[in-house]
């Protein structure tokens, strides 16, 4: 890896005296880098070697358990935070690690979904904000810059998704479309 691609936290520049730069080309997200990759961008959440990353976590509910991972189709979910309103998420890495207190403690690495479309009543597109909301479909963008960890224990249910194209529905960097699964 070249210098300048560490610093940077990118891997899609390479340089073209290094043959190595060439073959890499995926990108770190700065919110879950190693601690021993230096230097540390400012704002960083540096992982210490204790947090593990898993495939997949099951979460118990009353009825019925969740299986969430971050590969599709599981990775898309509703949570609540701190018993507020319902929001969504698509799960880029889980990890388990030692939580301090002799017990091991499951987080999810997640990016947030908005939802551009909420149910407006005084707009010329009404009619379709009304029947987005009937068909209980959420149409929203992936803020990729701003992920979070959340807890297992928040996340309700699962949600069915499509990555949508560019420019559909006005959303000029494409956007996402959820149909939350009821059980």
């Amino acid at each position: 890896m070249c210098a300048l691609q560490q610093w940077t936290g990118k891997y899609s520049v390479p340089a073209p005296e290094k043959e190595e730069c060439k073959k890499e080309t995926t990108q770190i997200r700065i919110s879950d880098q190693n601690y021993n990759d230096f230097p540390h961008p400012l704002g960083v959440k540096v992982l210490q070697p204790f947090a593990t990353p898993i495939s997949k976590i099951n979460i118990d509910k009353i009825l019925h358990s969740i299986g969430i991972s971050p590969m599709a189709p599981n990775n898309c979910v509703i949570y609540k935070k701190d018993g507020g309103r319902k929001q969504y998420a698509k799960v880029i890495q889980l990890y388990w690690f030692d939580n301090g207190m002799g017990g091991i403690q499951e987080a999810a690495l997640v990016e947030p979904i908005t939802d551009v479309f909420a149910m407006a009543l005084d707009c010329p597109s009404k009619n379709f904000h009304y029947y987005n909301h009937l068909m209980g479909s959420i149409i929203g963008q992936i803020d990729t810059m701003s992920p979070l960890f959340i807890d297992p224990v928040d996340i309700i249910t699962n949600a069915a998704y499509r990555i949508l194209p560019a420019h559909m529905f006005g959303l000029a960097g494409g956007g996402i479309i959820l149909k939350p699964i009821q059980h």
